[in-house]
């Protein structure tokens, strides 16, 4: 049996929202059974979602856990699961400290946002990704 594929990282938040139902409609066309699909997108959710939905004048779009979760449910996918990406390499001091301050900063930020009743998704990070199989 041959396993397929399909990634897409860094591809959806280019895509105009009209179009972008469809165009995962037929990425989930193009796998196999059981197939599996791949998608990198930045976090929306995270603490500086605009830096990184604005920071590219292309990007058309941005997602969350669950916008995705939709887009993906929509176009025929199952067993949607999704991880946080971080690009930390090594553990000199320097990485060791900026973990510590990062983790130190995320619960602060998931603290002021359990006060206002916000959201206060799992992931975080920057950037994130999702894996799925076609149904």
């Amino acid at each position: 049996m041959t396993l397929c594929i399909i990634t897409l990282c860094d591809v959806l938040e280019h895509i105009e929202k009209n179009k972008v139902i469809e165009f995962v409609k037929s990425v989930n066309m193009a796998l196999k059974n059981d197939g599996i699909i791949i998608i990198q997108v930045p976090n929306m959710q995270s603490p500086d979602p605009a830096l990184h939905r604005y920071n590219d004048m292309t990007h058309e779009i941005g997602f969350t856990e669950h916008s995705l979760k939709q887009l993906l449910m929509l176009a025929g996918f199952s067993e949607i699961k999704f991880y946080p990406y971080e690009l930390i390499i090594g553990w000199n001091l320097i990485n060791i400290i900026r973990i510590f301050m990062r983790s130190v900063y995320l619960n602060i930020v998931r603290i002021r946002r359990l006060i206002n009743g916000d959201l206060n998704p799992k992931i975080l990070s920057p950037v994130f990704f999702c894996c799925s199989k076609k149904k």
